[in-house]
């Protein structure tokens, strides 16, 4: 499994230090399941007509089933999402994960992918993709809590978002070729 390849690999690498991350899925595309969230609970949980505001709330509940399923814990999209939606409870269970692993060395590590699946619909993608990038963006105040996305470039290059980070985000990326 995960766990016994990334501690194989991190005798052959030890400066990655890869068997200090616990790592699970913040989004999966058209994979759900016990992973990952997947585009059909996109769709259940953000209304069409996407709202900043439910569109930021719906990623940091992402952020908080994964950090509870890193951690073993089981979670549901939709309890995280009221505590995602409340600031005060947001900050609190995350700086909860933080105060747990910072003192063990240890990182929680969230992977998005597939993130071109947030919407066939142009105008619903640009809106979901930039409050995805506010919310990593929020990440940055975590060390021991930390966001990965592997992001199409037209998502990242799309001029219509409105984030005004994104030039920095645009700089740190790192081009995948495959």
């Amino acid at each position: 499994g995960q766990v016994e390849t990334r501690r194989v690999v991190s005798l052959a690498y030890p400066r990655l230090r890869l068997d200090l991350l616990d790592v699970a899925f913040g989004y999966t595309g058209g994979v759900g399941g016990p992973r990952g969230i997947s585009a059909e609970q996109l769709e259940q949980i953000v209304p069409q007509q996407v709202d900043a505001r439910e569109a930021r709330a719906f990623w940091w509940a992402t952020i908080l089933v994964a950090a509870a399923r890193a951690t073993g814990q089981e979670a549901s999209l939709a309890g995280a999402y009221k505590t995602a939606a409340d600031l005060e409870d947001r900050d609190r269970t995350l700086a909860a994960y933080e105060a747990q692993y910072r003192p063990t060395g240890r990182t929680i590590l969230i992977v998005y992918d597939a993130l071109d699946t947030v919407s066939v619909e142009w105008r619903r993608r640009s809106a979901l993709t930039d409050a995805l990038f506010q919310v990593v963006w929020a990440m940055r105040a975590y060390t021991s809590v930390r966001v990965k996305l592997f992001v199409r470039p037209d998502q990242i290059d799309d001029e219509s978002l409105r984030f005004n980070e994104i030039p920095k985000l645009r700089t740190g990326a790192v081009r995948l070729n495959w």
